[in-house]
Order: structure tokens, then C-alpha cells, then sequence
């Protein structure tokens, strides 16, 4: 059996939804002996699946095109009788698709929270998604709060589709019966206490309310949990410095990562913390662009993130 992906999520930074297809294909790749079909609309350069061998191939469209025209004049052509199913992972399917069809709905925010969108992506998305969770035979959620958010918008859809939630790596299960889990205990419990939110930094994601509520909580208590951002800048005005939201939280108390061989630098993209520690407790917390001097902090050897 082939499996035909949208394979965009996998070009570039490593995002959520990157980690999450790479993690699918390596799972599938493991557990069945199937062939996978990456489409894109433009060659590109490493995927991240590369040691798969043939078992993956790279399908680019000639000629190059954006991808949201990509979607809607070749790919489904380009796909003709490549494969038996195609797995559409940004939410929008290719038109005159021939292969049964699962589509993906990892995020609603171009139709939920449109004005923390760029016109093309409300216009990409917006434009497409109710004619593609029609035409989709499986409508998969990665969470509940994602269906029952998809059911409000499009009831029909919310109504037929399954939740698929996200793993985490191995690293966060609890530990077998009978062993110990004082292993993990030490490795993150040196040091002063923290809250940690992994994933990229972005207005969208609700960064500058976590901020904010940090910085309410923790402002008379000095014992209070540091707050640790992990992952690289998103997309979206400009990630989480500049003139978003976040600048003008000043009472956070924000530390850089420091963890050593926990997750690895593909997990969240290139990792470059928007937020460096006050100098005193209360001061703003500016934007600074010192990630260099502080790289050898994250992990370079432990092994992916799988989700």
C-alpha cells in the first residue's frame, strides 16, 4: 500500500504539524511495510525521512506553483494512480482528487481568530476548507476541543469526524510497573521550580495571556514556578517580539531554555527564545537576539519528538 501525504508541513522550520507528519510517517514506516508519496508543490530541499530510502518518494510539481493554486490545478492530477489514499495534513484537500481521502484538521484559528492571520492564509484556508471536509471520506481531529470547535463551524463535518489526538515521546510516559521513576524525578527536578510550554512562539497560541497570568500569579510570591518557553519562533506578526501582544507583559518572570537532552532541536524548529530573563524580578523582559551565546543549552543528541 502508498500513502499520499501533503507533504508541505515537512519543508522548512519544523512547526506542530511537522513534527506531528514526520512522527505519523516514521510510526506507519515502523508498524507496516508501506510505501509513502510526499507531494509538494515545488522541489524543496531534505524532508527529514530521507533515511526511509525508497520507501519514501518526493513527488514535486513542475512547474513550480504556490501552494494553495498547487492544490487546486495539479496536485490531484499529479496523483492519479500513485497511490491509494491521500492524507490531506493542512485541512484542504486537492481538487479532482482520485484517491479516497483523509483530511486533517489540526487548527480552525484562520476561521476562529482571523485577525491573527495574514489575508492569504484566512483567504487559503477560509476559501476551501467546508468544500474539502465535504469531499474528505474520513474527517480526523487531533483533539476534542478541535471537534467540538469543527462542529460549531461546520456541523455536518464535527458530527462525522474521529479524534486522533497527538502522542508525545516516550520520554513523558509513566513509568513500567515496577520500575522507578526517580530517574526523571532527578533530571528535572534541580534547580527551581517551572512551567514549561512546549511548542512554537506565536500570538496565536495564546502566549501572551500565559504571560500574563504568570506574571499576576507570581507577583508576590518569590517561590512561585519559573516560566519556561520551549520552541522556535511561529509565524504570524512576526512571532512573539516585535510589537505583538507579549511586550507588553513586564511582569513575567521568563528563564531561556536549559534543558540537556530532552528535546531536540527539530522538535519545535530551530530553537530561539523570544523572551530573556529580567535582570530584576518585575522588569520587562525585551526582546534580544543572544541565542548564539547560549546554544550549547539545548539538547543536539537526543532523539526526535515523535507526537
Amino acid at each position: 500500500m502508498r500513502i499520499a501525504f501533503d507533504a508541505r508541513p515537512l519543508v522548512g522550520p519544523r512547526t506542530g504539524v511537522g513534527v506531528w507528519l514526520e512522527g505519523l510517517i516514521r510510526g506507519l514506516a515502523e508498524a507496516e511495510s508501506w510505501r509513502f508519496l510526499l507531494a509538494l508543490p515545488r522541489a524543496a530541499g531534505p524532508v527529514g525521512v530521507e533515511d526511509l530510502g525508497e520507501r519514501v518518494e518526493v513527488l514535486a510539481s513542475r512547474p513550480a506553483l504556490p501552494g494553495t493554486l498547487w492544490l487546486h490545478t495539479l496536485a490531484g492530477p499529479a496523483l492519479a494512480g500513485r497511490a491509494e489514499v491521500f492524507v490531506g495534513t493542512l485541512g484542504v484537500l486537492p481538487r479532482r482528487l482520485a484517491q479516497p481521502s483523509v483530511l486533517v484538521v489540526h487548527d480552525l484559528t484562520p476561521r476562529t481568530r482571523p485577525d491573527r492571520h495574514t489575508l492569504a492564509n484566512r483567504f487559503c484556508f477560509n476559501a476551501y476548507v467546508e468544500e474539502s471536509l465535504a469531499a474528505a471520506d474520513e474527517v480526523v481531529c487531533v483533539s476534542e476541543a478541535t471537534r467540538a470547535r469543527l462542529a460549531a463551524l461546520v456541523p455536518s463535518a464535527g458530527a462525522r469526524a474521529v479524534v486522533l489526538r497527538d502522542a508525545v515521546d516516550a520520554c513523558f510516559a509513566p513509568a513500567p510497573p515496577g520500575e522507578s521513576a526517580e530517574g526523571t524525578w532527578r533530571r528535572f527536578a534541580a534547580g527551581r521550580r517551572f512551567v514549561v510550554q512546549v511548542g512554537t512562539l506565536e500570538p496565536r497560541k495564546g502566549v501572551a495571556t500565559l504571560l500574563a497570568a504568570h506574571g499576576r500569579l507570581s507577583q508576590d510570591d518569590d517561590g512561585f514556578p519559573d516560566l519556561v518557553l520551549a520552541g522556535g519562533r511561529g509565524w504570524g506578526e512576526g512571532g512573539c517580539g516585535g510589537r505583538s501582544p507579549l511586550t507588553r507583559v513586564r511582569t513575567a518572570s521568563i528563564c531561556p531554555v536549559t534543558w540537556r537532552g530532552t528535546i531536540s532541536s527539530r522538535s519545535t524548529g530551530t530553537p530561539r527564545p523570544s523572551w530573556w530573563p529580567p535582570r530584576r524580578r518585575g522588569s520587562a523582559c525585551p526582546w534580544r537576539r543572544r541565542w548564539p551565546a547560549a546554544r550549547s543549552a539545548w539538547p543536539r543528541t537526543s532523539r526526535r519528538w515523535s507526537r
